[in-house]
């Protein structure tokens, strides 16, 4: 949560629309989405120097989406 010092404590993110926790010891981030929490593992490769506020470039490009029907 934010304390009033203009800075959220180390391994918080809050915004409107979500607030994300991590927990370093079991290895995974949790945010909720819609009420409902939604817990993401971190791999094993990243465990050591995983950094929650950590940003990452955008792709290049989108991907597009393209619907498929079963058939019977």
């Amino acid at each position: 949560m934010w304390n009033g010092s203009g800075a959220f404590p180390e391994g918080q993110i809050m915004s409107k629309s979500k607030e994300c926790t991590l927990n370093a010891e079991d290895a995974y981030v949790r945010m909720f989405l819609r009420g409902r929490p939604v817990t993401m593992h971190i791999p094993d490769q990243q465990r050591e120097g995983y950094i929650l506020d950590h940003k990452v470039a955008l792709p290049n490009h989108k991907l597009k989406l393209q619907w498929v029907y079963p058939s019977n």
